[in-house]
């Protein structure tokens, strides 16, 4: 005759109830952060399903293009993540960080703070006597991936480099 089933392990029974514990806490968690946290659309919040739930979405990126170098016009608008070294210098990641506050600035009509911004793009991170403008651009991610489709294309303002020399 087999002898009856024994009973596991407690190490493994507290691990058990643990994971079971866990399990509970984060089914209810989903459910309770999106009704206590505004804007949160997703069910299990601890990990990205945004991705897919956001797509199509409409993005906007903020650019500078460099028209013009010296006085002399460039044969086609060059953006400034693509510009060589005469044109820009300096750290191009932070530098497109610096390009989105100032659109957003210049958006919001925060005059000072734009004023403040340009000055700290120019001074830091664009040659002297340049031409540039501001873009702004916006896409659904896919469509721009996919196809190069850019839904619109605005300028929001063309400047010149305040400082002289070189």
């Amino acid at each position: 005759m087999p002898a009856p089933p024994s009973a596991p392990p407690t190490r493994l029974r507290r691990l058990r109830r643990r994971l079971i514990a866990i399990v509970a806490c984060y089914a209810i968690a989903g459910p309770v952060s999106q009704k206590a946290i505004p804007g949160v659309d997703e069910v299990f919040p601890f990990f990205g399903w945004s991705l897919f739930s956001r797509v199509p979405n409409l993005q906007t990126r903020y650019e500078v293009e460099i028209l013009a170098h010296r006085g002399r016009a460039l044969p086609e608008p060059v953006p400034f993540l693509r510009a060589g070294t005469p044109l820009v210098r300096g750290d191009r990641y932070v530098a497109h960080k610096v390009i989105a506050k100032l659109a957003q600035a210049h958006q919001e009509g925060e005059a000072d703070e734009a004023r403040r911004l340009r000055r700290l793009l120019e001074s830091n991170y664009l040659a002297r006597r340049v031409e540039y403008r501001l873009v702004a651009e916006s896409f659904e991610p896919l469509a721009r991936w996919r196809r190069g489709e850019i839904r619109e294309r605005r300028v929001l303002a063309t400047y010149h480099t305040t400082r002289r020399g070189r």
